[in-house]
């Protein structure tokens, strides 16, 4: 694993747990009181696109701890596949931007055809000013670079959920 990828996606980190993410797996427990402070999911479906593997894993792992329930894809081609298949009941959708294949900024426009109201969140290493326009561009309602900490994500994901039940009303 090279140092990008130990250098950890997902840092989490509070004074109170010196709880980490590292690899694939809770390094310490959480601190419970922590844990509840933090947003949780109410059984909704989310789809995870990334062509790594660990990522995948660990940021399958935080969600199912919080409440959500979870698809991985570990390409644009698979996750089409997924969605076709749950398409009724995939709520949100994180995608990575740079994949081999198809890259996420096609699998943002290609999903988006299929359900023009669906939430994609972008996130991508390489977050430039010209990759969070361009995943704007493509339709990505939200974009969260990488490195990004377990209180980002649940907080993003409660923001976008938000957004679609105010626009539902």
């Amino acid at each position: 694993m090279d140092s990008h990828r130990i250098n950890l996606y997902i840092a989490f980190r509070y004074p109170a747990s010196h709880s980490y993410f590292t690899g694939d797996k809770l390094d310490a427990p959480l601190d419970l009181s922590i844990e509840a402070a933090l947003p949780q999911g109410h059984g909704e479906l989310v789809l995870v696109i990334d062509d790594e593997t660990d990522l995948r894993i660990v940021t399958q792992q935080v969600l199912e701890l919080f409440n959500y329930r979870v698809l991985l894809a570990e390409s644009g081609t698979k996750a089409l596949v997924l969605y076709a298949q749950h398409e009724a009941e995939i709520e949100v959708v994180l995608t990575d931007i740079m994949m081999p294949g198809m890259d996420g900024f096609v699998t943002t426009q290609r999903l988006l055809e299929i359900n023009p109201q669906l939430k994609v969140i972008a996130t991508s290493g390489g977050a430039t000013a010209d990759v969070v326009a361009k995943a704007k561009s493509a339709g990505a309602k939200r974009f969260m670079p990488k490195t990004y900490t377990i209180e980002t994500l649940l907080k993003l994901f409660a923001a976008v959920l938000a957004d679609s039940e105010d626009s539902a009303h």
